[in-house]
């Protein structure tokens, strides 16, 4: 089932998941790119495993977090 196929209220926040999810990744630094296509990695190849993702306050972990959401809601397999 494509996103098209969907509810129109929820195709439209998929549509926006996708746009934020390209935006997003182009602002990432080096470690939250490595980061996120661990995780990505993980998730798409269906294995087990646990990250541990740890920062000062304004690193970026809670974008990093929103994006990988963002990737898993549309989808995505980066």
């Amino acid at each position: 089932m494509g996103i098209y196929d969907k509810d129109p209220e929820e195709a439209f926040d998929l549509i926006k998941a996708s746009k934020r999810l390209i935006h997003n990744r182009d602002l990432f630094t080096k470690e939250q790119d490595t980061f996120f296509a661990q995780v990505m990695f993980a998730l798409n190849e269906r294995l087990s495993r646990m990250f541990f993702l740890d920062g000062p306050g304004g690193t970026g972990k809670t974008f990093v977090l929103n994006t990988i959401i963002d990737a898993v809601k549309t989808g995505n397999k980066m």
